[in-house]
């Protein structure tokens, strides 16, 4: 009896020590949102508007067109409809196209990369939802 018993216990103790060494990090909802500067110091990179949060994570310059990556995030639209990035204007121009890298159940939590075509000057012009437009001025 006591072989059976010492037997389990092994049993309990190996798979309670299993689940805490190979189990997840537990996700944030919502990752924090920080300020990037391109350029200047001063530049806003992060807006908010109607419970919608975008971050612009990154510029990337290459010789044949402009990459942005955004972060959206917010706990009322689906921020994963094609619209809002086909609508998207930079110098008002439209992407030339786009990547949703991640997307969350819904919608609500995105990064997207926008194409456009090169460029060193200008605005991005934004519509994730119906009256909200987000304008980041003169990105450089």
């Amino acid at each position: 009896m006591n072989k059976n018993l010492a037997f389990s216990l092994l049993i309990v103790a190996s798979v309670l020590t299993g689940f805490f060494l190979f189990r997840s990090p537990a996700e944030n909802s919502q990752p924090p949102l920080t300020i990037v500067e391109q350029n200047s110091p001063d530049k806003i990179m992060t807006l908010s508007q109607d419970g919608i949060d975008i971050e612009i994570e990154a510029i990337d310059q290459r010789p044949e067109a402009t990459v942005i990556t955004l972060n959206m995030n917010n706990h009322s639209y689906d921020l994963g409809d094609a619209r809002i990035y086909e609508t998207a204007t930079l110098n008002d121009q439209t992407p030339l196209q786009y990547e949703i890298q991640s997307s969350a159940v819904g919608g609500h939590h995105v990064t997207v990369l926008l194409e456009f075509p090169s460029t060193t000057q200008g605005s991005l012009v934004i519509s994730p939802a119906a009256q909200s437009t987000f304008t980041f001025e003169n990105l450089w």
